[in-house]
């Protein structure tokens, strides 16, 4: 290798800048012509997503004993709304502090946090959401 270069160990700037230009779109191309278009996706790969909507003035936070209703919609891939709308359920990871039916009409039973989180029934194709719900007992 050093007899090439004149006892270099790399070849000059030069060459090595133009072989750059012309590796590089070949690699490219050479590298689009092997995809051959029949790559599937995994059939539980998540194509949407679920997004939950609270109403009310500060729907982070309810005092013990206020009952409100939240909904959902579910997301394609590219942010529309998926039409028909497939039926999301909601569920509380602390009961005792947020009841919370399927339906997602929640309840503050206690002081505390608790995560609501709404998913797809049935079907794992549609990343769930979540949001934090804080209790506080009233004044």
């Amino acid at each position: 290798m050093m007899a090439f270069f004149g006892g270099r160990s790399r070849p000059p700037r030069s060459i090595r800048r133009l072989a750059g230009r012309r590796v590089l779109p070949w690699g490219l191309l050479l590298g689009c012509l092997a995809c051959d278009g029949t790559e599937t996706i995994h059939p539980d790969a998540p194509v949407g997503r679920v997004v939950i909507q609270l109403g009310g003035s500060n729907p982070f936070s309810m005092n013990v004993g206020v009952s409100i209703d939240v909904t959902a919609e579910v997301l394609d891939s590219i942010g529309a709304k998926v039409t028909p709308q497939p039926t999301v359920a909601f569920q509380s990871t602390a009961p005792g502090v947020v009841a919370t039916t399927a339906g997602g009409h929640l309840t503050a039973l206690a002081p505390g946090t608790a995560y609501v989180r709404a998913e797809v029934s049935g079907d794992r194709r549609f990343r769930p959401d979540s949001v934090a719900i804080m209790v506080f007992q009233p004044l």
